[in-house]
């Protein structure tokens, strides 16, 4: 499960193919149910095109340039043939510069259009949290999935923006109680803050996994809450046995939150 969208890195990375297995598959869910994404994938694919297209030059521009090479002194024109490619290249160079050069001017090509804005820091584009089952072998945890009631599970993340973000990642199981992976919450009397999300910009993986005790059969709730600030366990508690998504969103209004719905004791009934 994803908990966020993806940054415009990892879009790219994901249609350069340079993603891990696991990762593209995440991030593939996410664009299932996300039309946002989506529409940022197909912008994304056209300007990587745009960017890609030849650019003509100005008609005429390549003569200009070997015309000038022929009128310099003849002292200047005996070279070698690292000489030579050393001008050509130089030439091919000019060249190209003479085209972009034209196409950025309005009177040649009219008026510019902008592709793009810069964009403030933003967790939801920026910060992508991936909550993964098992031990001995991790698999993304997806909208559906079927989980035994002693799956370990554990958070994986990537951050490419310029500070810190900080997260919590629980589940609610079918009788309403609250089961904590991130942090991991196995000492009621303490009361411990959000995962830290440093900077990074490859995955970092899980560095341990907890297995909750003994939830409930039937539909858990996966909840991953996404925020500028820490936020401490004792604040999500107090949400009480009704939390859920809206109510999360309601709380937290800055922050980004994501939800997946699986069930516990075995395949999904058919409904």
């Amino acid at each position: 499960m994803t908990s966020a969208c993806s940054g415009p890195a990892e879009l790219v990375m994901l249609i350069d193919g340079e993603l891990t297995e696991n990762r593209a598959a995440a991030v593939r869910a996410h664009l299932g149910d996300c039309r946002a994404c989506r529409d940022e994938v197909e912008a994304l694919r056209g300007l990587v095109q745009d960017v890609a297209r030849p650019v003509a030059p100005l008609p005429g521009s390549f003569e200009r340039v070997m015309n000038r090479l022929d009128e310099a002194p003849p002292r200047a024109r005996r070279v070698g043939w690292r000489g030579v490619g050393a001008m050509l290249g130089a030439a091919a160079a000019l060249v190209l510069a003479l085209g972009l050069h034209a196409r950025s001017r309005p009177e040649l090509q009219g008026s510019l259009v902008a592709r793009g804005v810069s964009a403030a820091p933003s967790i939801a584009r920026d910060v992508g949290v991936t909550v993964y089952r098992g031990s001995n072998r991790l698999e993304a945890l997806r909208q559906g999935d079927a989980v035994d009631a002693d799956t370990a599970y554990s958070v994986g993340y990537r951050n490419i923006g310029p500070g810190p973000a900080f997260a919590v990642v629980f589940a609610r199981d079918a009788r309403g109680e609250v089961h904590w992976i991130a942090p991991a919450w196995l000492d009621p009397r303490e009361d411990p803050s959000s995962l830290s999300l440093p900077p990074s910009e490859r995955e970092v993986r899980p560095s341990g996994a907890v297995v909750f005790d003994r939830p409930a059969p039937g539909d858990m709730h996966v909840f991953v809450v996404l925020t500028e600030r820490p936020l401490h366990v004792s604040e999500v508690e107090q949400v009480g046995a009704a939390v859920d998504l809206t109510t999360l969103r309601s709380r937290w209004p800055q922050a980004v939150v994501d939800e997946a719905v699986v069930h516990v004791g075995g395949a999904r009934p058919d409904r």
